[in-house]
C-alpha cells in the first residue's frame, strides 16, 4: 500500500459515472476495498440529495467521507454534518430575478437543500425566493442558446455570483467565490491532509483547478484535451473503469 495518498477527490459525471448514469461495478468494487485506507470525496455540480444515492451504493455513508454538492456551496461529511453552507444571499436572489425574467425563453431551475423546482411550477416566484434557501439556479437550453446567453450576461449578474457550465446545455450560478476548489482547500486544511496526499479525477472545464491542486491529478480518458495536458496521468473512459483502473494503478 502507498501511503502517500489519504484522500481521493472525484467528480461524478462524466468520470465516476458511465453513461448510464451508473457507477461501474469493477469501479465500485475497487473503491469499497480502498475505502478503509483513503477518505473519498465525491465533487459535483449537483444537489446532495442527488449524490447520495451513490454514497449509499459505495458504502461510504459515514463521518469518515465527504462530498461536496452545488459546486462547493454545500460541504457534508456524509451523515450529512454541514461543513460549507452557502445560500445565494437575499439581495443577489432579486438581482437574479430581475434577469430571469427577461429571459423567459429557457427552463429555469431553482435548487434549494433537497429539491430542484422547475420556474413554471412556482406559483409566485417572489414569494418563493424570500422564503426558501436556495444554492443554486441553472438556466438549461439548447447549446446554442446557452453560448449566446453566456457571452452576454451582464457585468452587474457576473459580479454577483460564480458562473459555470458543467454542460454545454447549462448555466450554473452559485454565489460567488463558491467554487469546487476552494471547498476541496477548506475540507484539506480541516482535516489536515496536504495537497500532495490528495489524488482528484475529472473530466470537465470545472475539474481542472483541482487535478491542479493534487499531489496526483488523474484526467479521464473521455476528459476534454485542456484537461488531459494539465493532468499528471490519463485514464481510461468513464464507461470503461477509467476510476478503478486509476486507483489500483496509483494506490496499489
Amino acid at each position: 500500500m502507498n501511503h502517500m495518498y489519504k484522500i481521493v477527490i472525484l467528480d461524478l459525471d462524466g468520470t465516476l459515472l458511465n453513461s448510464d448514469k451508473m457507477i461501474p461495478e469493477y469501479t465500485n468494487e475497487i473503491i469499497k476495498k480502498l475505502s478503509n485506507e483513503v477518505k473519498f470525496v465525491l465533487a459535483s455540480a449537483r444537489a446532495f440529495v442527488t449524490i447520495k444515492p451513490y454514497v449509499e451504493q459505495l458504502g461510504l455513508l459515514n463521518q469518515n467521507n465527504f462530498t461536496i454538492a452545488f459546486n462547493g456551496s454545500l460541504v457534508v461529511n456524509n451523515i450529512e454534518e454541514p461543513i460549507i453552507d452557502e445560500t445565494i444571499e437575499m439581495n443577489e436572489k432579486v438581482a437574479l430575478q430581475q434577469y430571469i425574467n427577461n429571459h423567459t425563453q429557457v427552463e429555469w431551475h431553482y435548487y434549494t437543500y433537497d429539491k430542484n423546482i422547475l420556474s413554471s411550477d412556482i406559483p409566485d416566484i417572489n414569494n418563493f425566493i424570500q422564503n426558501n434557501k436556495i444554492y443554486k439556479i441553472v438556466c438549461i437550453a439548447d447549446e446554442v442558446v446557452i453560448t449566446e446567453m453566456r457571452k452576454k450576461i451582464p457585468q452587474y449578474i457576473e459580479s454577483l455570483f460564480q458562473i459555470t457550465s458543467s454542460e454545454p446545455t447549462r448555466i450554473e450560478f452559485v454565489k460567488k467565490g463558491m467554487k469546487k476548489i476552494e471547498a476541496i482547500k477548506l475540507l484539506l486544511k480541516k482535516l489536515n491532509i496536504d495537497s500532495s496526499e490528495a489524488i482528484a479525477m475529472g473530466d470537465g472545464e470545472n475539474d481542472i483547478d483541482m487535478i491542479q491542486y493534487a499531489g496526483c491529478g488523474v484526467a479521464m480518458g473521455n476528459a476534454t484535451d485542456e484537461v488531459k495536458n494539465i493532468a499528471n496521468m490519463v485514464t481510461d473512459t468513464n464507461d470503461n473503469n477509467g476510476v478503478g483502473k486509476a486507483l489500483l494503478k496509483i494506490i496499489k
